[in-house]
């Protein structure tokens, strides 16, 4: 999987997610996080929506009109729930959007959830 998110939170992510039996790979950037998709064998992208410079949005986007990633779970992570944000992540296409804090384990749990279940509506959670 992929997690685009700040580096300084990188670390804690992926250490909870391989505990949990992910192995996951760190995006700095919107087209690097494009480029690990298309080049590996991504099962799920996790991108942090409150990125600065980064239309993580239009990333989300993209990968819904990719033919190769269309069908990967997008997990978005917001600070705050401000509404707006949550239904920005909703129509771009995401899965599941966290709100708050980040929680690495309700992350997991959330991430097994959509890869359980693709088709799902998109869970604010």
């Amino acid at each position: 999987m992929v997690i685009l998110e700040p580096t300084t939170q990188a670390p804690e992510t992926t250490e909870t997610l391989r505990l949990w039996g992910f192995r996951s790979v760190t995006a700095a950037t919107a087209e690097e996080a494009l480029r690990l998709l298309s080049e590996s064998q991504c099962i799920a992208l996790v991108v942090d929506l409150d990125l600065p410079d980064v239309d993580v949005l239009g990333l989300v986007s993209a990968i819904r009109q990719h033919e190769t990633t269309r069908h990967l779970p997008v997990l978005g992570m917001v600070s705050q729930d401000d509404g707006a944000s949550v239904e920005l992540a909703r129509q771009s296409g995401c899965n599941a959007v966290l709100t708050g804090a980040t929680d690495t384990h309700r992350l997991a749990m959330e991430l097994e959830a959509a890869l359980a279940h693709p088709d799902r509506a998109c869970a604010s959670v």
